[in-house]
């Protein structure tokens, strides 16, 4: 399986940052994970085709998966677009600003 990441940070996370967690998780997902779970997975950083996610039209679509990655939290229907787009096709979004707030409240 191919997850597709596509970064849409806009700058707030570099490519080389965002490739440099991509290959430390993809190292986890072979070296631990899939010889106990008999499955596996690569994430693969993508180019973007646009400014932001569509449900309907997924142009960004490379692999089995995307994980889409975003800023801010302020994008418009943003909750259920894996299960709103007429392919079936599993996607999520990650944002980044909720990840920062979530890591710094927890310390």
């Amino acid at each position: 399986m191919i997850i597709s990441i596509i970064n849409l940070t806009n700058g707030k996370v570099s490519d080389e940052e965002l490739q440099a967690a991509i290959r430390g998780i993809n190292k986890q997902i072979a070296e631990d994970f899939q010889p106990y779970w008999s499955f596996g997975a690569r994430l693969r950083l993508e180019g973007k085709t646009g400014t932001k996610p569509e449900k309907q039209n997924i142009t960004d679509m490379r692999g089995d998966a995307i994980i889409y990655l975003w800023d801010k939290t302020d994008l418009p229907g943003a909750l259920g677009y894996h299960d709103a787009n007429n392919r079936g096709i599993p996607y999520s979004l990650v944002f980044t600003e909720l990840s920062k707030n979530s890591v710094s409240r927890g310390r």
